[in-house]
């Protein structure tokens, strides 16, 4: 065994949500994300190590597509992300499914904890996992590693735009003279 300190804390994700007027999901990922926070800057942590796996980078990519996201949106989550925390969030396990997870785990026999709200239908992801992306998967077998390589896809798509985007920005606003009439003549999605 393994002397590992654990802290716990715990929040009303319903009374955030309802006094700040976003949804719980969100109000329970920023709650989550200040408290892993707070916790890595007590410990000077370099890293916020998530379990988020592949088959919550395709329902995360679904999510985002069925909002009308952008690329951003549809190309998931990074393995590295600063966007919510001053201490980086780290993925490790974008790769792995979570059928190999639960494996590993009961090969192994670790003992893992899994959120029973995670069934909750009535929450729109867990509705891409529970209901939408097994019947997709019924008439389409292996469709999660068709998702997971577009995502993969959309993702080096979507980092190739990037670099073009700060090369031209960097040439054009940075080393020259600013001119907003280059806006005009370039492509919208700049």
């Amino acid at each position: 065994t393994r002397n590992i300190e654990v802290i716990v804390g715990s929040g009303n994700v319903l009374e955030e949500s309802k006094n700040s007027k976003k949804s719980v999901e969100l109000c329970a990922r920023e709650m989550r994300y200040t408290f892993l926070n707070n916790v890595a800057e007590n410990f000077s942590a370099d890293y916020i190590l998530l379990a988020h796996h592949r088959d919550d980078n395709i329902e995360t990519s679904l999510f985002n597509l069925f909002r009308g996201g952008h690329l951003d949106g549809l190309s998931g989550m990074s393995e590295i992300e600063n966007d919510w925390t001053t201490v980086p969030l780290m993925r490790p396990l974008l790769n792995w499914s979570k059928y190999d997870i639960y494996r590993h785990a009961n090969l192994n026999e670790l003992k893992y904890w899994e959120d029973s709200t995670n069934n909750d239908i009535n929450y729109d992801r867990n509705w891409l996992r529970n209901v939408v992306i097994p019947m997709i998967e019924e008439r389409k077998p292996g469709v999660r590693n068709v998702l997971n390589r577009t995502i993969q896809n959309i993702s080096e798509t979507t980092n190739f735009l990037d670099e073009i985007y700060t090369k031209w920005f960097l040439q054009n606003c940075i080393s020259q003279k600013f001119n907003v009439a280059l806006f005009d003549v370039e492509h919208i999605a700049l």
